[in-house]
């Protein structure tokens, strides 16, 4: 199945354009459809936008091209222009990737896709990955047993060895020359998959389906290093984390926010498996502190800000377009459960051709201009604070746009004040869920500075035969300084003994949910890491 990066519901945007419509001639019944069929609306009365009634420029559209032949924007060739630039064959990450899984995921778009990348279209079946849960399991039987479901969950967490599991050690023996062209692909410096639209042909409909198949290869690559692990081979350990963090680094070369948030969580697995790295008992003072000098120079995954001054931005005022132009039938392209009569319809479509739609694209922007200005921040408490405020107004802004007064505004107010209500129900539901994002992005900063102390701490246990009884101890000689907890500007939690180690971060709600003697899968907040070596004898 394809990832779609999809808006959330539009029922309230087309239920305020045609709010009075609805009560007068009502939704669908036989008897009403009979009528409104055989009697057709006025000619012209459904008469679109054909051509842009948008005035091109910085304040409205952002962009100046590239320009359709109607005069509208074509939003997603301008995202295609921008990701591609200074991309070649030779450069591109995903070139080599899309070599590792195939074109399957793609589907009828793959020619499309192919050429867009420069390169002849791949055959569908070669000799492409196959998933670890999918191996040796016969075409016959497509089912996957829950014992491969919870092998395939076992090597993923916790280190392992042939003998306790033969069937993926066997995977990775026949699945090697797909590893080595995901290494490969990951030395490359860009990763431009491109956009391409479905129906309609708008980026709010853009195909990602390589952003699912980019964890995929995450997963894979976890798999065999925690085998690496278990076989004592630390270095090969290290060296597929390595490849995971590099993969992260380039799925958030992305335009959208879902690629982004791939690709943090790409990341936090790497972060995981070095915690597994940490407490292996073939680490060596030495290869620690390698692996930490390794951790100290990581680059940050993505900037989402970037990434919803662009491309969701883009997705607003591209939503603007698709909605002029196919009236509100295009409501209905991006919601397909909507369905009101055609009299309310067209009632809603003469609504739109009076919108000034060069006020609602200011307003939008505007709202983008405020978001990207909060995401962009310093600390997590002032992200916070701003954010507060901003839900509060959208908050205020959506209770705005729903009822009657929103209808009255839209049918009988000026052109401006429809304009700019319409830029408010676009709003409330196409502006996406910013604190979910900045929470996902502070943990991802979190998450590698806990990974900077679970190493430092193994260095501290490998010197000293145990863990420091506080984490200040670390300093200066594991760690130059000693990070604090992101989400609260506090110390972080830490208990310590010979064997045993725990550290914790209070996370987005800046409480600690559990007490430090609790397990930590309970934590549904706190971000917590724990390190369990064996006594130096």
């Amino acid at each position: 199945m394809m990832t779609v990066h999809r808006l959330p519901s539009c029922s309230w945007v087309f239920r305020t354009l045609i709010t009075l419509s609805v009560v007068a001639f009502g939704t669908h019944s036989p008897t009403a459809l009979a009528e409104e069929q055989a009697t057709p609306p006025a000619a012209g009365a459904e008469a679109k936008f054909a051509r842009s009634p948008i005035t091109i420029s910085p304040e409205t559209t952002v962009i100046d091209g590239p320009v359709l032949e109607n005069g509208y924007i074509d939003y997603v060739a301008a995202l295609n222009q921008q990701l591609s630039a200074g991309v070649t064959v030779e450069n591109n990450a995903a070139v080599l990737m899309l070599q590792v899984t195939g074109p399957k995921e793609l589907g009828n778009h793959a020619e499309q896709y192919c050429q867009m990348l420069e390169i002849p279209q791949l055959p569908p079946a070669g000799n492409y990955l196959v998933t670890a849960e999918r191996f040796e399991v016969p075409d016959q039987n497509p089912a996957i047993s829950e014992q491969r479901l919870a092998e395939h969950d076992r090597a993923m967490k916790r280190p392992w060895t042939a003998k306790e599991l033969p069937v993926l050690a066997r995977w990775l023996e026949q699945q090697a020359p797909q590893f080595e062209l995901i290494e490969k692909a990951t030395q490359r410096p860009r990763y431009y998959t491109p956009l391409i639209a479905g129906k309609p042909a708008a980026v709010v409909a853009v195909l990602l389906p390589q952003a699912q198949t980019s964890r995929t290869l995450a997963r894979s690559l976890m798999i065999r290093c925690m085998f690496r692990l278990g076989e004592g081979d630390v270095r090969g350990a290290w060296s597929d984390v390595q490849t995971m963090h590099r993969l992260a680094r380039l799925v958030g070369q992305g335009s959208t926010l879902i690629e982004g948030l791939v690709g943090l969580a790409i990341n936090a697995m790497a972060h995981s498996a070095t915690i597994q790295v940490a407490q292996s008992e073939h680490l060596t003072p030495e290869l620690a502190a390698a692996i930490l000098k390794d951790v100290d120079q990581l680059t940050p995954v993505c900037n989402m800000a970037d990434k919803v001054n662009v491309a969701e931005r883009y997705m607003f005022l591209d939503s603007v377009g698709l909605i002029l132009r196919e009236g509100p039938d295009g409501l209905g392209l991006l919601e397909s459960n909507i369905e009101a009569s055609p009299t309310a319809k067209v009632v809603g479509q003469i609504v739109l051709q009076s919108v000034d739609a060069d006020q609602t694209l200011r307003m939008g922007n505007r709202w983008y201009d405020r978001i990207v200005a909060e995401m962009r921040l310093p600390t997590f408490a002032e992200r916070r604070t701003v954010a507060d405020l901003t839900n509060k107004d959208l908050a205020e802004l959506k209770s705005n746009t729903t009822g009657a007064n929103a209808a009255i505004t839209l049918l009988a107010g000026s052109s401006q004040e429809r304009g700019e209500m319409f830029g408010e129900v676009l709003i409330s539901l196409l502006l996406p869920a910013i604190q979910h994002v900045e929470v996902a992005m502070e943990r991802s900063r979190m998450t590698a500075d806990l990974s900077r102390i679970a190493l430092a701490l193994r260095m501290h246990h490998l010197k000293t035969g145990a863990f420091p009884a506080e984490l200040r101890e670390l300093v200066p000689g594991q760690l130059p300084e000693l990070p604090t907890d992101r989400f609260t500007g506090q110390p972080l939690r830490y208990t310590g003994t010979e064997t045993h180690c725990r550290v914790m971060s209070a996370g987005k709600n800046g409480k600690f949910d559990t007490e430090l003697n609790s397990a930590p899968e309970n934590n549904a907040d706190d971000l917590v890491i724990e390190l369990n070596v064996m006594a130096v004898e």
